[in-house]
């Protein structure tokens, strides 16, 4: 533990990707920085998607290589379909991104985070673990509060008053200071349950699929399988809590995930016939919010703190460490400026940014949960120039290139627009959108029976 002193430059309470990166990239400027972390690394979270646009970021942790060597394959796409299975669209990023950043992996997090943990460490940052930010140094209310320091209680009881120039809220959804100050917001449209867990002894797949995840369009929601090595993954159900509430009547979180699982044909037969759930389901609801202020006097807000919207798209990791490598930017200029409270008005380019962000992957999010984008994204005409066109650039959101916004949101409106006018062509001709073709299954197996449900 580390030997705790009175005051610092920055103070972040959370050591997530968010929480370490800015830890990182500050010390290495020379500021004096403490990270404080209530659990212990290595310890579980979900977010297991990376995407290729942090590379950057990876770049200036020095951490790329590291990545590479890992026991994780690398990520050079997804696929998307309908529940049933059949005829899959596969996205590769190497068809709009050269070079490096045509791939990213997909990580445990418990050894993901841990690296990011150690290498903050060796880059200057201080850093306690098992520790809670029992109370935060405020004056004022609402967004124009200030924030001077923590109080710290470190594992073995003793409190800790510490002030500090800048603190950093890496608390991810818990968001503290978005919850002390009256911050956060739900996002109605997005009223979600999470259900998650891992599996071990499946297929495990070769060559440039060995790491492509697959996004499952259901009536609920959707789901998600995440390969990692050597047979694991992880599934996810993200389901509408209207369902998720008529299911779970009398039952447990973990039964509803077990049924849409068997239920799934693409998620059991990616699974195999043997599947072995290897650790606890685990649910997180109504996770969907955003703040409506970033920053304050001595405070700002990084990561999931900020804001989450919706883990279809595998963002939450990628603004988390890209952001928090632009918040680095603006927070070293104000540490470098006299000793006061770093003030709000510092953080006007890292907010910007981060509000352009989320609003790309928000709006895509929103369309995703539409059943006539859907079809427009899973379903393009094949053989249309135009549409494999529009496709590519599409492909600019899933590698994480969103804050530039100029560079992508013309071809998701196209996008929009041609879902809107297939929908009205089938609405005139008094049908209905059909139902997916049968085509050749993606995964050999379905014969496979699907998980069997334990007595209840």
């Amino acid at each position: 533990m580390a030997n705790l002193e009175d005051n610092y430059d920055v103070v972040i309470v959370g050591g997530g990707p968010a929480g370490t990166t800015c830890g990182h990239l500050l010390a290495k400027r020379g500021h004096r920085v403490l990270m404080v972390e209530k659990e212990e690394h290595p310890r579980f979270r979900i977010g297991e998607s990376l995407l290729p646009h942090s590379t950057k970021v990876w770049d200036e942790l020095g951490l790329f290589e590291v990545f590479e060597k890992g026991p994780y394959a690398r990520k050079y796409g997804a696929w998307f379909d309908f529940a049933d299975g059949t005829e899959p669209e596969t996205f590769y990023f190497g068809q709009d991104n050269p070079k490096r950043g045509d791939w990213a992996w997909n990580v445990e997090r418990s050894w993901f985070d841990q690296i990011l943990w150690d290498a903050a460490l060796a880059a200057g940052a201080n850093g306690v673990q098992n520790a809670e930010v029992t109370a935060f140094h405020k004056e004022g209310e609402g967004a124009a509060a200030s924030i001077s320091g923590v109080d710290v209680r470190t594992q073995d009881g003793t409190s800790h008053s510490i002030k500090a120039r800048l603190t950093i809220d890496a608390s991810g959804r818990l968001s503290l200071v978005g919850k002390l100050l009256g911050l956060r917001s739900p996002d109605p449209r997005l009223n979600m349950v999470a259900m998650y867990g891992h599996y071990e002894n499946t297929p495990t797949l070769t060559g440039k699929d060995a790491g492509t995840i697959g996004i499952i369009a259901m009536a609920d929601g959707w789901a998600w399988v995440i390969p990692f090595d050597e047979g694991k993954v992880s599934v996810g159900i993200v389901a509408r809590n209207t369902a998720f509430a008529e299911r779970v009547k009398g039952r447990k979180p973990a039964d509803v995930f077990l049924d849409y699982v068997a239920e799934t044909a693409a998620v059991h037969d990616r699974l195999g016939p043997d599947p072995v759930l290897c650790r606890d389901v685990e649910s997180t609801a109504n996770f969907s919010f955003r703040c409506s202020a970033l920053a304050g006097s001595g405070w700002v807000l990084a990561g999931d703190a900020g804001a989450f919207v919706d883990p279809v798209f595998s963002s939450g990791v990628h603004l988390a460490m890209e952001g928090s490598r632009r918040l680095v930017l603006d927070a070293h200029k104000a540490l470098s400026k006299g000793q006061g409270l770093v003030p709000k008005a510092a953080f006007a380019k890292y907010e910007g940014g981060t509000r352009k962000a989320l609003k790309v992957f928000t709006r895509f999010i929103y369309k995703w949960y539409e059943d006539e984008y859907r079809w427009a994204f899973m379903r393009p005409p094949p053989n249309s120039a135009a549409v494999q066109f529009i496709k590519n650039r599409i492909l600019r959101v899933l590698a994480g290139d969103v804050f530039q916004p100029w560079r992508v949101v013309p071809f998701m409106w196209t996008l929009e627009m041609m879902a809107k006018m297939n929908a009205a062509g089938v609405k005139r001709l008094n049908a209905e959108l059909p139902p997916p073709g049968r085509a050749p299954q993606y995964m050999p197996g379905r014969e496979n029976p699907p998980p069997q449900l334990p007595a209840s």
